[in-house]
């Protein structure tokens, strides 16, 4: 069923999730539209089942028969969604195993690549485990380790597998899991919200074009109707409880997928979860600019534990930071690319580290396992001061000195260690300091070995600087003139000439 824009709406767009599920999504929407909306839905026979409210923003839930309706008002941006589904089972979160309580725990699980294996137990001894990593055998031979580790069961029960978006580093370890383990666990449901796998719908959704998606997603939902595991959509605002562990779905497909959708990362789900009074901010690879988090969502935001999206490499911003400002980060990648090659330099997750009140911070080079709620290590802001340090001593220095060059020789070889572009400058230091140059640029490109010679501008800008009075191309060098060269940037890198170097930090 689709929607039509009222008063002075505008239909942002309207696409089918799959062949029972429609999102209408309206902008320039305000609490009087909202209300026609509802008035409207009731008059086509819906019940109202719930309204409730999370932060400022408003949702209802609505049934007719086995047909459903979900809408949403996020008065931040003024934005109304209306998601209507045909023949929608409701899952039954209330089952509970009647055992002891034990301890709720978190463990975000190293993979043998960067990807997502996050696995809560319950406090009633079962799990629920978000996406699993790739289609690797040693990803899904870490994930069942990991159950059974912590089980006290022969045969652990996995309350929800939470699958949140269709890419190959998160979702696709169920398949090796399924082959080797799936008789040594019960599966009780699964929760995700992905394409309806068709060649028809590439147009609006060139993602399922990449990576074989159409061809996996077909084969994940296949073996789910195989062994008849309960299966269910998660929509933007959903609720429920399992074990002790409280979630809510801040951002999913239903706020992201407007037409085109060339990136499956706009599909992730953003989860909180609260356990023991304690709050987790799970981002999978979620663009929060995309997802207009903060806009949608702002003080609401605030968790002690943050899992950053996209494994650090993007997506994040600090506007959202602002609001989470955790005291704990887990990042789901490795401890090079985070603190050596990629995530540091971003100005987000500077912004993360050094501006906020982060206290520890976990990357993915091995299993991490918190107990909630979770405190902290005395250390931990040092722990994660001293790992940046040595990481980045890993990458190299950003300052080199080499004396007893002259223009014919200036010829330089760079490492630059880093996954992205960095800028090098040069300064020349001569006996007598008017002769002093600064601000040669050279441009390393990522993850390369290069020569630059310092006086060709084809490797190196000599007037790099507008207002730098001490150019190269101002001054000029001597032929023959002996000078001391100082090489710097904002990046560690490696420099290496005919002499080594009299001094690096």
């Amino acid at each position: 069923m689709k929607f039509s824009p009222l008063m002075n709406e505008t239909l942002d767009f309207c696409s089918p999730q799959n062949e029972n599920v429609w999102v209408s999504a309206f902008t320039d929407s305000n609490i009087d539209s909202y209300t026609s909306h509802i008035n409207d839905i009731i008059s086509l026979g819906f019940k109202q089942e719930k309204s409730y409210s999370l932060s400022e923003n408003s949702f209802s839930f609505f049934k007719k028969g086995t047909d459903t309706i979900r809408t949403a008002f996020y008065p931040g941006t003024k934005e109304i969604r209306i998601i209507h589904t045909k023949d929608e089972i409701i899952p039954d979160f209330t089952a509970k195993e009647s055992r002891d309580s034990c301890d709720i725990l978190f463990t975000q699980i190293h993979l043998e690549d960067y990807g997502l294996s996050d696995v809560f137990r319950t406090d009633d001894g079962r799990f629920i485990i978000l996406d699993g990593g790739w289609e690797f055998e040693p990803d899904a031979d870490k994930l069942i380790n990991l159950i059974k580790e912590q089980s006290e069961d022969k045969k652990p029960i996995i309350a929800a597998w939470i699958m949140t978006h269709p890419h190959l580093d998160h979702y696709r370890a169920f398949f090796e899991f399924y082959r080797k383990y799936k008789d040594d666990v019960i599966i009780e449901k699964f929760l995700y919200n992905f394409p309806e796998a068709k060649e028809e719908n590439i147009e609006a959704i060139p993602a399922l074009a990449r990576n074989e998606e159409i061809e996996n997603i077909l084969k994940f939902e296949g073996i789910l109707k195989k062994e008849g595991y309960p299966s269910f959509m998660l929509h933007s605002g959903d609720v429920f409880d399992i074990g002790g562990l409280h979630f809510e779905v801040l951002s999913s497909p239903d706020d992201t997928m407007k037409p085109p959708v060339e990136d499956f990362n706009l599909y992730s789900l953003i989860l909180k979860v609260t356990a023991n009074s304690q709050t987790l901010l799970l981002c999978a690879d979620a663009y929060f600019k995309e997802a207009k988090l903060s806009e949608r969502w702002g003080k609401y935001l605030k968790s002690d534990i943050l899992q950053i999206p996209h494994h650090g490499f993007c997506g994040g911003r600090e506007a959202e930071y602002d609001f989470i400002d955790p005291s704990v980060c887990f990042a789901p990648t490795s401890e090079a690319i985070d603190f050596m090659k990629w995530n540091i330099y971003s100005s987000y997750n500077k912004h993360l580290i050094y501006n906020l009140n982060v206290i520890d911070y976990f990357t993915g080079k091995e299993n991490i396992t918190i107990k909630l709620p979770y405190t902290p290590r005395k250390y931990g802001r040092k722990i994660l001061e001293d790992k940046i340090s040595e990481c980045q001593r890993m990458a190299g220095s950003k300052c080199w000195y080499f004396d007893g060059v002259t223009k014919e020789d200036a010829i330089f070889t760079f490492i630059n260690t880093a996954m992205v572009n960095i800028p090098v400058y040069a300064d020349l230091y001569f006996e007598t300091p008017e002769k002093s140059v600064v601000a040669i640029k050279s441009d390393l490109k990522a993850m390369t070995r290069s020569k630059k010679n310092l006086f060709d501008i084809a490797d190196a800008d000599p007037d790099a600087l507008y207002f730098n009075r001490k150019s190269l191309s101002k001054i000029g060098v001597e032929d023959g003139a002996e000078f001391a060269v100082k090489l710097y940037s904002d990046y560690p890198f490696i420099a290496i000439w005919k002499k080594e170097a009299i001094y690096h930090s």
